[in-house]
């Protein structure tokens, strides 16, 4: 089997995001929705980066560069300044990061690191999830 290491990045941007408010993301980050409810908004790019945007104000990021982050940050709240209530002064000094390496046989959790056998989008979804709050 074999190895693999995959980085996610959470930012607290805002207090709240109006998801129903935010009518053509797909087209303004140029990326594919895939999950859309009240709560969250799944969007993955043609790179095969993931993009989480949950309602409680935070940001996801699974294999996505940093710069192409802050880029995408930059513009929600340019682009969604209505749907946006109580955002950060300094939108990226409010994150965390874990790194999620597949190809293991035996699933653990450390202190920065998942390790699994297999990662499949329900995984990568609960970890932006939890890793959001």
């Amino acid at each position: 089997m074999t190895s693999k290491k995959n980085l996610i990045v959470a930012y607290r941007v805002a207090e709240k995001i109006s998801i129903r408010n935010l009518n053509n993301i797909d087209v303004i980050l140029e990326a594919t929705i895939i999950r859309r409810s009240s709560e969250e908004i799944e969007l993955h790019t043609s790179n095969g980066a993931r993009i989480y945007i949950f309602n409680f104000g935070s940001i996801a990021f699974f294999n996505c560069p940093r710069v192409k982050q802050k880029q995408i940050i930059n513009k929600l709240v340019k682009s969604f300044s209505n749907a946006i209530s109580g955002a950060q002064v300094d939108l990226f000094a409010i994150f965390d990061h874990l790194y999620i390496k597949t190809g293991e046989e035996k699933t653990r959790v450390d202190f920065d690191i998942i390790m699994m056998s297999d990662l499949d989008n329900d995984a990568i979804r609960i970890i932006a999830l939890i890793l959001s709050h």
